[in-house]
């Protein structure tokens, strides 16, 4: 079933329109998504003049992971970065300049967590859409078919 027609009942219709709007709202999820492991690569690229391996292949693991195993890499990417801010002196930018990616990974990282949260419900909701919708049309055929 693709499209609506004149030919679908009003109940399919809303189906058909709760379904659409599923896969927006699914759309706008990946997207965030996508931007999260942007910024995570940005991130990456300002600490590999850092000279810190395990800090870049920590930050590397973390914008190439999969959605929801993102999880142990930002834990070693932050941790690395604290522990590189740490042989700073409090006063020092270089440190103030650290903590501060540690904080845009921390706030990227919670977009991306509630965007695969999103993820999952759309496709949660519109796999139960769509077997209703089957349901429906299996239902509305063997009455006769939709609106005549």
């Amino acid at each position: 079933m693709t499209g609506i027609d004149p030919t679908h009942s009003p109940a399919m219709r809303d189906l058909l329109i709760r379904i659409a709007a599923s896969r927006m709202a699914l759309k706008e999820s990946r997207k965030t998504l996508d931007q999260a492991r942007e910024d995570f690569a940005e991130l990456t690229r300002q600490v590999r003049p850092l000279g810190d391996p395990v800090l870049t292949e920590a930050g590397e693991a973390l914008a190439t992971a999969p959605n929801d195993k993102r999880l142990i890499p930002f834990r070693e990417f932050t941790d690395g970065l604290i522990s590189l801010a740490q042989k700073h002196s409090p006063e020092d930018a270089e440190r103030a300049r650290l903590m501060g990616m540690v904080d845009q990974a921390s706030k990227t990282m919670s977009k991306a967590q509630e965007a695969r949260q999103y993820e999952l419900c759309a496709l949660l909701r519109m796999n139960t859409l769509a077997r209703e919708a089957e349901a429906l049309y299996a239902l509305e055929r063997k009455q006769g078919g939709g609106i005549h």
